[in-house]
């Protein structure tokens, strides 16, 4: 991730693997929660609305819509966090607490840059899971089998496919969202819009500009996602089992205790010895 965000905005080479690890870790996590979260509420409301509506639609479609809303829902953590980490990882701030003493709160929501970030995440998280979701489909037939038999290697080798297509498709999109995050880091103007920063690129760097990060993003995001995908569906598998489990020894428990409470103070009382 930072050779990526040091290759796309031809930032110094010599900034260290570590820089922006602190902005990662604080905000992945709700991120990826109120990713997925969104994903299948979003999902779930589609195919009742159908239901609904005696309306069908093809499975791509659902999947498509989900992801668009759930990735446009978890840009209200992403965002900030691609702020901070591309400031940091550019060299403009040395680390977390001076990045966002220096942006403001204010700063992590630039419109210009929130206008960048979801025309290029929004397309490409939809692109990928659709992609990964229709690759599942289309393994499951040729196995005769349901989505659910996968193993978690094929769930992370479905992944990283379906993440290396779309990071190819969509490079230049997150280049132009890197370069608009950085506010034009090394030129004496900032871009003053995606158009603007498209035309110029193009115009001074030609098409190159916009693949310069391409394989440390395929080298970053594409175990990322697989990584990510196939805890999901692991995830997804395991929970039920879990709550049944948890369930059995929420029970067996509370049939222990009332057995212990019914002995204590139900028991029929000892005969008296004179």
């Amino acid at each position: 991730e930072t050779l990526r965000a040091a290759l796309s905005t031809a930032a110094s080479a010599r900034a260290t693997l570590s820089r922006g690890l602190g902005a990662q870790a604080l905000l992945s996590l709700p991120n990826g929660a109120i990713n997925f979260w969104a994903m299948e509420a979003g999902r779930r409301f589609t195919q009742g609305l159908l239901s609904s509506l005696s309306l069908t639609a093809p499975a791509q479609a659902v999947d498509v819509v989900s992801a668009s809303f759930g990735t446009a829902l978890g840009t209200l953590v992403s965002l900030p966090q691609s702020v901070l980490n591309d400031q940091i990882m550019s060299g403009k701030h040395a680390n977390l607490r001076q990045a966002l003493a220096n942006v403001g709160w204010r700063g992590l929501y630039p419109p210009s840059t929130w206008r960048a970030a979801l025309l290029s995440k929004v397309p490409a998280y939809a692109l990928n899971w659709a992609l990964y979701q229709e690759l599942r489909r289309w393994r499951a037939a040729s196995r005769n089998c349901s989505v659910d038999d996968f193993s978690t290697v094929e769930d992370l080798a479905i992944g990283a496919l379906a993440s290396s297509v779309s990071v190819c498709v969509m490079i230049p999109l997150d280049t132009v969202k890197v370069r608009m995050t950085t506010m034009n880091f090394g030129r004496s103007l900032a871009y003053t819009g995606v158009v603007d920063a498209i035309t110029r690129m193009l115009r001074e760097e030609g098409v190159r500009a916009f693949y310069r990060g391409l394989p440390p993003r395929v080298l970053s995001v594409v175990p990322m996602t697989a990584i990510q995908f196939a805890v999901y569906e692991l995830a997804k598998r395991r929970i039920p089992d879990l709550q049944r489990s948890a369930s059995a020894v929420c029970d067996t428990t509370r049939d222990r205790l009332r057995t212990a409470l019914d002995a204590a103070f139900l028991a029929p009382p000892r005969p008296a010895f004179l």
